[in-house]
């Protein structure tokens, strides 16, 4: 398996909301438990979620369904970094739900999290990102995006 989740590395690098501290102490693991490391150039749409969110399953099935062609023939790739601690849950989660775009969960590192950082605290949130990292867009509805 390609492994692309810390391509929030890269995009939370050169964006416009950094924090001061060393952004590169972030990582997100697959349902391998591998950590990711940065390798893309394309514009993304950084979807953070929990397995236990009503309103983020919504847009899932909504995304899954019918919405990610729209992101494909717009040149987006859909990434999902899960804020869930328990590896267990998330990753049985993701195998019954058969989502096909990266999904990823932030490390337990509660002093260094990407989610926290960001001041991402109502859920779903969405990030639109260009290649070169800059937040277009943030959004707690996928239509909205």
């Amino acid at each position: 398996m390609e492994l692309k989740g810390k391509i929030i590395l890269k995009i939370f690098q050169k964006s416009k909301l950094q924090k001061a501290n060393a952004l590169n102490e972030y990582a997100a693991t697959n349902t391998y438990e591998k950590i990711a490391g940065p390798d893309s150039e394309e514009e993304h749409l950084i979807d953070f979620w929990f397995v236990n969110c009503p309103p983020c399953i919504k847009d899932h099935k909504l995304i899954k369904k019918e919405k990610l062609d729209l992101l494909k023939k717009h040149n987006v790739e859909l990434v999902g970094i899960s804020t869930d601690s328990d590896q267990y849950l998330w990753s049985n989660y993701l195998k019954n739900a058969d989502y096909p775009w990266g999904n990823y969960r932030e490390t337990n590192d509660y002093d260094n999290r990407l989610s926290e950082n960001m001041l991402i605290s109502v859920f779903p949130t969405y990030l639109l990102v260009d290649h070169e990292g800059t937040i277009l867009k943030r959004s707690n509805a996928f239509d909205e995006i």
